[in-house]
């Protein structure tokens, strides 16, 4: 239902974004007196966008799956392995270069979220198993940093936010079929319905905005700064404890999205500025 919401929001703003890009395409070609305007889409580029769809279903499934297995701190900290498989593997599937800066903030801000999420309070067999889970969803979670990347030299970030989720729907529904549970309740349908709206649509599209800015290495790991909003969130609304050693983990987690705000700024005032 969530991932409905947001093909259903996103893909009317991904429809017209991508008009307003040919038709100044084509207003920038006749101006200029040559042939042609916007570049077309090859079939590899869409079966590419649909893959990422169901990579992000995937996701979803171990991830949620993990959160009904184990703890939210298991879950959650082992979900976010992701920020250090794409920080290594960025320079081999895209050949970004390694700054030492990424480095040093991946180290601080995983520091960070372990001491935020202090999962050694107790581990067992479940817990093992929704590691696992949680596990499984980081390495969906990077591909679909790497596929999405690769997706901007064809697709704007509205159409990368909103395309893949009619294969993620597919999945999804499939999925859902499958459990045997086809009646939800009206009052958790509408969290459903506006979290896919607030918690869905807009972050996604700001996600892949900045992705489409900044490496994906850097990318990867400000989005380690989600966990540490999750607990504000828990302190503030739900009147959840947070120990002294969570407050440490969720300054070291700003810390290392700072290092990586810092270098996205350095790096961008270097390109513009003339040599």
């Amino acid at each position: 239902l969530v991932f409905l919401v947001m093909l259903l929001t996103l893909l009317p703003v991904a429809l017209v974004v991508r008009r307003r890009e040919v038709l100044m395409s084509d207003t920038l070609a006749r101006l200029e007196g040559r042939a042609g305007g916007a570049t077309p889409r090859t079939s590899q580029a869409w079966a590419l966008l649909l893959l990422l769809g169901v990579i992000d279903a995937c996701n979803a499934l171990a991830f949620f799956q993990a959160m009904q297995t184990t703890s939210l701190a298991v879950a959650v900290l082992t979900h976010y392995l992701a920020p250090l498989l794409v920080a290594l593997l960025a320079p081999l599937v895209l050949k970004e270069r390694m700054r030492p800066s990424t480095l040093v903030a991946l180290a601080t801000a995983l520091g960070g979220l372990v001491l935020l999420l202090r999962p050694w309070s107790g581990i067992s067999g479940q817990d093992v198993l929704g590691a696992g889970l949680g596990a499984l969803s980081a390495v969906f979670y990077a591909s679909s940093v790497f596929v999405g990347k690769r997706l901007f030299s064809s697709f704007n970030a509205f159409e990368v936010a909103a395309w893949p989720k009619m294969s993620s729907v597919v999945v999804l529904m499939g999925a859902a079929l499958v459990n045997g549970d086809a009646v939800v309740e009206s009052a958790p349908l509408l969290v459903l319905l506006v979290g896919g709206l607030v918690c869905g649509s807009l972050p996604m599209v700001l996600f892949y905005a900045g992705l489409s800015r900044i490496a994906a290495s850097q990318a990867s790991v400000l989005t380690l700064v989600e966990p540490l909003v999750a607990v504000v969130v828990g302190v503030v609304v739900w009147g959840e404890a947070l120990h002294p050693l969570g407050m440490v983990g969720g300054l070291c987690m700003l810390g290392g999205a700072a290092i990586i705000a810092r270098a996205s700024m350095v790096g961008s005032a270097a390109t513009s500025t003339p040599a």
